[in-house]
């Protein structure tokens, strides 16, 4: 019985690991919009590209972070440090899905 559980525990673990590892990520970017998951604080969770009003490129508590502000008022606040890339990328990529989406693209930089 010990043998058992000494070998099935750490396969279920793999298994659980390796499943729920594909699914991850702090943010998604697609056609349509954006989803955010793992990350508290963020407010909105989710829109869709044209729902975005403009980009705000900012620091806040000495932390560099993109908004996201959506025509209905919410936000969404990303920390570009959390997602380990080139800021200055991100804020491209973001851009030419906005650009595709709505035609235009406002950045609002503040500090």
């Amino acid at each position: 019985f010990m043998l058992v559980i000494v070998v099935l525990v750490p396969v279920a673990i793999a298994v659980l690991a390796g499943l729920f590892s594909k699914r991850f990520y702090v943010l998604r970017l697609d056609d349509i919009g954006y989803q955010t998951r793992f990350v508290g604080g963020v407010g909105a969770k989710r829109a869709r590209w044209v729902e975005v009003l403009d980009l705000g490129v900012l620091t806040l508590e000495g932390t560099r972070c993109v908004q996201f502000r959506l025509r209905n008022g919410q936000r969404t606040t990303i920390a570009v440090d959390l997602l380990q890339t080139d800021p200055e990328e991100l804020v491209r990529e973001f851009q030419r899905r906005l650009q595709s989406a709505n035609g235009r693209v406002t950045v609002r930089e503040e500090s």
